[in-house]
């Protein structure tokens, strides 16, 4: 079989292969990848470049507009990026510098890590609020399982698989990947191995985005200007004013920003969904039933009161309206409250459901937003 002939059988199967998968972006980046690479070695040109990642990325936003919002997409091209430019860089240094194999093994699987991890984590921070610490320890150990015992016995697996004596190779393949998962076990339940973070502004993730591109794309000095945005990004997404109340669509699961910096919530939540998710967007790994009540929150059978520079009120039922109403500046209201006009912030249950959640900011006046006018009017969104 000729060189051509081999590129277009592995296109064959890697295209087979892409089917199979459901063609999520990152499989279609390493799809389109992976051709310009066959294609640059058969010209004889550079194999790994920015202008395949950015083909690729152009063909899947040609197929898939909306995939530039997936986790996937983002963090799948981020790492690439920065993997293809340092590996310019690595090329070049290397020339000067000759190193021998082994060395050449681990700076690779270290470096590789550090690179992906650092490139992926203003993602993984944006849409999971959580970031891991030991990936390049994880990787380093994993790796060689990988490439010594994993690949090898599922590649001896597929090729004995004509003649049904693949058994044995499954079983090795198998035990393989146990002692990965088990590495991978150890290495997450390290001290320290994940943490939270609170929830990254957008503006903050676009302002790192676009300094590192800049960074990773140009090859002149000035491509250290993108350190400017991707510095602002990174104070900013640390130093973004967190909310001083959150309200469920239900109008009973309310969370108030207490003297401790944390949230509590004035009852236990009737929606613990939304709980769970509020606290964890707040970088905040306590369980639910910890953040239930604080000093400063007052409750009774009707309501609760928060009393500081800003009164805050939630009636639980009706008989405590007329009252919040007269004392409290912001008033949250599990029934309806029509006739309370005192207050800056009103939200019954009726506004609380069309808003589908809201924010209310008590500082240096109260003020609310709701979930819906945040996002604003979409075609997908229920209830438009």
């Amino acid at each position: 079989m000729t060189n051509v002939e081999q590129q277009r059988a592995k296109e064959i199967v890697v295209g087979c292969q892409l089917a199979i998968s459901g063609a999520a972006p990152p499989a279609v980046r390493a799809f389109v990848m992976l051709a310009m690479v066959m294609l640059a070695i058969l010209l004889d040109r550079p194999a790994i470049t920015m202008r395949s990642l950015a083909l690729a990325a152009a063909i899947l936003l040609l197929m898939r507009p909306e995939s530039i919002f997936e986790p996937g997409f983002q963090m799948s091209f981020a790492a690439v990026a920065a993997l293809v430019a340092v590996a310019e860089w690595e090329t070049a240094r290397e020339r000067l510098q000759p190193r021998g194999m082994v060395y050449r093994y681990v700076h690779g699987i270290i470096l590789t890590s550090l690179v992906g991890s650092l490139a992926t984590m203003p993602f993984a921070l944006f849409h999971f609020d959580r970031a891991t610490h030991y990936a390049v320890l994880g990787n380093l150990i994993a790796m060689p399982v990988m490439g010594f015992w994993v690949m090898p016995a599922a590649a001896l697996s597929v090729m004995l698989m004509p003649f049904g004596a693949e058994g044995p190779a499954l079983a090795m393949l198998g035990e393989g990947i146990a002692v990965m998962t088990a590495m991978g076990r150890w290495v997450s339940n390290l001290p320290g191995a994940v943490s939270l973070a609170p929830a990254m502004p957008l503006s903050a993730l676009v302002l790192i985005s676009l300094g590192g591109l800049w960074a990773l794309l140009w090859q002149k000095r000035w491509r250290w200007w993108g350190l400017v945005p991707l510095l602002i990004g990174c104070i900013w997404a640390y130093a973004a004013p967190r909310p001083d109340m959150l309200v469920a669509p239900d109008a009973q699961t309310v969370a108030i920003r207490s003297r401790d910096g944390l949230l509590h919530f004035v009852k236990k939540p009737k929606d613990r969904f939304i709980a769970r998710d509020w606290l964890r967007r707040d970088g905040d790994g306590r369980d639910i039933a910890d953040a239930v009540g604080d000093p400063s929150i007052k409750c009774d059978g009707v309501g609760c009161v928060m009393k500081g520079r800003i009164a805050v009120a939630v009636s639980q039922k009706p008989e405590a309206l007329m009252e919040d109403c007269a004392m409290a500046k912001v008033v949250v209201s599990a029934a309806a409250a029509l006739a309370c006009k005192g207050p800056m912030v009103v939200i019954d249950r009726e506004a609380a459901a069309k808003g589908q959640g809201w924010r209310v900011d008590l500082s240096p006046r109260p003020y609310a937003q709701s979930v819906r006018a945040q996002r604003g009017a979409r075609p997908w969104v229920a209830g438009r």
